[in-house]
């Protein structure tokens, strides 16, 4: 292979002056990878939910010249199978700039394609795909010169990376029959679906200065065993020490770059979407090999994530000046001899004019107590000096450090208990670690998320909040909630007795150490008069079924009061986790929600935010059901989860599209040369119907004749406990039954139960609106499975 190098598998990093800073929101993207990575599957999908374009190459050139791609690679010099996917490939970029997704072939990175790849990296974002190696192995040996095509593609795997600016991995896709494929397809989609939305428009802004966020740091060369939504609660972003697991993956000779990326895949995959900070800690640059660092200072960027930590020394070497971050964000830590304002000054000046970092880290090593008073009394004089930057981290380290780090902003690193005994952390001196006395000197001082708040609260830093139950009967958020508040350790005292009045309810909205409130069906509409604000669903809605404080960060007073809304949230989420992939959304899908209140009302609303374009209501008394069609109309084409200004990368990331044609049309198991010929040009188009609302009259009728059946059936109504007609359940691929008004006892669900539907009880449904609530009145992450336990605890 010819190239700038015969050794491209070190110098792939070097490419980056080829990159652009950001791209347009409908930049057509390309994939690029070996044989075997996933590069048509996830470009199918990706078209399908943004409503774009997809392109094979591959099934493209054996339509235009008529015959098979092996037959080419048979009958021709490869020269000139290269030139005829570059003059293909050419053709398509000058013809579809925009919302366009094309998969490449492998042999994309040779001569003159590769050119081409270089000169539309400054226009469009071009991801090398990669998969697990076995898995390329096993899928390559299925093969014919399965041999020559594994070997070849290890001497391209570098040259993916010298052509492209960004790598996913693809942990999604399992080649399996039946449901389980599609389902490793569903996963896929969503998992890229992210990748794309912090390339096109990051979600992920830097924390908000005058709150207390928090970082979880991951003590592991390894985490692939961790489940996060365990141990970040709390937490607002997980810090991986990357300098320490590429030492750990020299030491066992593991190729360092493959086990980072497998790290990274793997946190992605949980299905808690907590930023990443991709810290290159403290190891100097000669520790591990110069050129392995340069590429991993750049591999941060390449991959994607949210955030990457860098040294002095990291900025000091002349190759920083070369990365292109992106949509990344920089923190820059600096370590200074003396806290002297001056100093400190032009530190943060430089890092930000100069080195262009978003966030700038300043710490020291505590040795006395004292030391936490002069950084404290240095940053405060820093702050009202004037200085022209709020994003900064500061506190001192070691043991006697950890009084300033409890009182910093941003990202202060906490850890987790059970770190602290497991053989495998860092902490543990058995594993060998290279990291073992940085970690075990500080373990002293080490705190946890819960610990961290509480000093924050025990110095009246954050007041006390009380939370209350607006509603008449039996308040259950409170044993609900308990655990999660506690384990997070923000000071949230939960009132048991219900507030049943709202002469009550206005006197407590008036109180200085009002915290917020959950509302029950019996307020949830005339709360909205009481609130000076209502978020925008809430008000679509009609409902609020939660109100949220938001207090000056100075004064801690109370600012506003906010009426939001969550529970179609839990809906969203219920449908979107318990959909299946037979019964994705797609044009002809039906879905019917039976009480038309607040929470039937929002189980419109999250209908209409997936994508539902059929939806039937019904209600005892049909004047509510039309009132509700009423309300929805002309403004239900409007709504999406991420507002009207959210891009189709936006909206798609959390919207679930059919898989149904993927696997109708194409087995994407079969080797790429074995697919139809239908399956190489795809166009996705945007469905500009507006949802058609409808009332049904009766639960006790046959479904009607001239409707799809319903793929989807949510029951509201607390008071109705029916049993359809057969006919209901008549959708060939069955369908998703909520029972949110009555639960698992009731006939409804029995007949889901029988007729093979997956069923989803109102438990499930209210841990997830648990969830969203506990964060918008905290600002903090809970626990699913927290969550689970105390409403498991209830029944």
């Amino acid at each position: 292979m010819s190239g700038p190098s015969d050794n491209c598998e070190d110098r792939w990093h070097l490419s980056a002056t080829a990159q652009a800073e950001s791209f347009k929101r409908d930049a057509s993207i390309i994939l690029v990878g070996t044989r075997g990575v996933g590069k048509s599957s996830l470009a199918v999908l990706t078209a399908m939910a943004l409503k774009w374009k997809f392109i094979d190459l591959i099934v493209t050139l054996e339509t235009l010249y008529e015959e098979s791609f092996e037959s080419m690679r048979e009958k021709y010099p490869k020269e000139v199978v290269y030139k005829r996917e570059c003059d293909l490939l050419v053709s398509l970029l000058e013809r579809y700039p925009t919302e366009c997704v094309i998969a490449t072939t492998s042999n994309s990175v040779e001569e003159p394609t590769r050119a081409v790849l270089m000169k539309y990296r400054r226009v469009m974002p071009i991801i090398h795909i990669t998969r697990e190696w076995s898995d390329v192995e096993a899928y390559l040996k299925r093969q014919v010169e399965s041999d020559d095509l594994i070997r070849l593609s290890h001497e391209r795997r570098p040259w993916y990376r010298y052509c492209s600016d960004f790598e996913f991995r693809n942990t999604g896709i399992r080649f399996q029959p039946n449901d389980t494929a599609a389902l490793g397809l569903k996963n896929a989609q969503r998992e890229f679906l992210r990748f794309l939305r912090q390339i096109y428009e990051p979600v992920c802004s830097v924390p908000d200065p005058s709150a207390y966020t928090h970082s979880l740091v991951l003590p592991y060369a390894d985490v692939t065993h961790l489940k996060l939504d365990d141990i970040a609660i709390g937490a607002d972003a997980v810090q991986i020490r990357v300098d320490l697991m590429a030492l750990w993956a020299i030491n066992n000779q593991v190729n360092v770059l493959a086990h980072i990326v497998t790290q990274i895949g793997y946190l992605r995959r949980q299905n808690v979407h907590i930023p990443i900070i991709y810290d290159m800690g403290t190891t100097p640059p000669d520790q591990i090999n110069r050129n392995l660092y340069h590429q991993l200072m750049s591999f941060g960027f390449r991959l994607n994530v949210e955030y990457v930590a860098m040294e002095r020394h990291c900025f000091e070497d002349d190759f920083y000046q070369t990365i292109v971050k992106h949509s990344t964000r920089v923190i820059g830590v600096f370590r200074p001899n003396v806290w002297d304002v001056s100093k400190l000054d032009a530190i943060i000046r430089t890092a930000v004019t100069e080195l262009h970092c978003d966030i700038v880290c300043l710490k020291s090593y505590a040795l006395e107590i004292r030391d936490n008073w002069q950084l404290l009394d240095t940053m405060r004089k820093l702050i009202y000096s004037g200085v022209p930057f709020n994003n900064l981290i500061f506190f001192n380290e070691g043991p006697l450090g950890k009084l300033s780090r409890s009182l910093n902003h941003m990202f202060t690193p906490v850890s987790h208990s059970s770190f602290w005994g497991d053989p495998k952390s860092f902490y543990n001196p058995a594993n060998g670690s290279p990291a073992v006395t940085e970690f075990r000197d500080n373990l002293e001082g080490d705190m946890t998320v819960r610990e961290a708040n509480a000093i924050v609260y025990s110095l009246n830093l954050q007041p006390r909040k009380y939370l209350f139950y607006f509603g008449i009967g039996n308040n259950y958020w409170g044993p609900i909630l308990r655990s999660s508040i506690d384990g997070i350790g923000v000071s949230y005292i939960f009132c048991d007795k219900s507030i049943a009045e709202m002469a009550a309810i206005r006197q407590i909205l008036s109180s200085h150490n009002f915290g917020g409130a959950f509302v029950s069906e019996a307020f949830k509409e005339s709360i909205l008069a009481e609130l000076p604000n209502s978020s925008t669903y809430s008000k679509i809605i009609g409902a609020s079924n939660i109100v949220v404080t938001t207090r000056d960060p100075d004064t801690l007073k109370i600012n506003s009061l906010t009426g939001e809304n969550t529970e179609w949230e839990g809906i969203y989420n219920s449908i979107l986790k318990n959909l299946s992939t037979r019964n994705s959304i797609t044009s002809s899908t039906t879905a019917m929600v039976v009480g038309t209140g607040g929470l039937g009302r929002a189980a419109v609303f999250a209908l209409i935010s997936i994508g539902v374009k059929n939806i039937f209501i019904y209600d005892e008394e049909t004047w509510r059901a039309k009132r509700v069609i009423s309300q929805f109309h002309g403004i239900a084409n409007e709504i999406t989860p991420f507002g009207s200004e959210a891009s189709n990368v936006a909206q798609a990331s959390d919207t679930v599209s059919s898989m149904r044609y993927i696997i109708k049309m194409g087995d994407l198991s079969q080797p790429d040369t074995q697919r139809p010929k239908t399956f190489g040009t795809l166009s996705f188009e945007t469905d500009t119907n507006s949802p058609t609302i409808g009332c049904i009259d009766s639960l006790a009728c046959q479904w009607p004749k001239d409707r799809t059946p319903p793929a989807i059936i949510i029951n509201c109504s607390h008071s109705v406990d029916f049993e359809l007609d057969t006919t209901w359940f008549a959708n060939p691929t069955g369908g998703l039954g909520i029972d949110i008004g009555r639960g698992s006892h009731s006939r409804f669900f029995k007949q889901l139960q029988t007729n093979n539907w997956v069923n989803v009880t109102d438990a499930e449904v209210w841990i997830e609106v648990a969830n969203c609530s506990l964060q918008r009145l905290t600002g903090k992450r809970s626990s699913l499975n927290l969550l689970r336990e105390a409403v498991n605890g209830l029944v």
